[in-house]
């Protein structure tokens, strides 16, 4: 299980989500770029939608209906992740910056 895997799980995020699957990828994609996050409608909507054949807006509905539900299940495991408390399920864009840093920062510093 990958270290994204294994904080989906935590927030109650699984494979019978259509979200999950896209939130890995864009995570993955975020990891190898972090300016990504900086367009997240063509930088990792449409590549994701392309990749799963599906339209850009439903990768959008997707994850947030998956953020909806790591709300609803842990939302303590949410503030934790974004360093403060959280008053509401934080938007996509937050979200998988979230992610993408806490990757990151597992991974360590890169050597040029």
């Amino acid at each position: 299980m990958s270290n994204i895997q294994k904080l989906l799980w935590h927030m109650g995020i699984g494979n019978r989500l259509k979200g999950y699957k896209m939130i890995i990828l864009a995570v993955e994609l975020g990891v190898e770029d972090e300016d990504r996050l900086l367009c997240v409608w063509e930088h990792l909507y449409k590549p994701i939608a392309r990749k799963l054949g599906c339209d850009m807006h439903c990768v959008e509905r997707n994850i947030r209906t998956a953020i909806n539900h790591a709300w609803r299940n842990n939302p303590d495991y949410l503030s934790s992740l974004a360093g403060f408390q959280l008053t509401q399920p934080p938007t996509v864009t937050h979200f998988l910056d979230m992610l993408v840093t806490v990757c990151l920062r597992e991974q360590g510093p890169t050597s040029a």
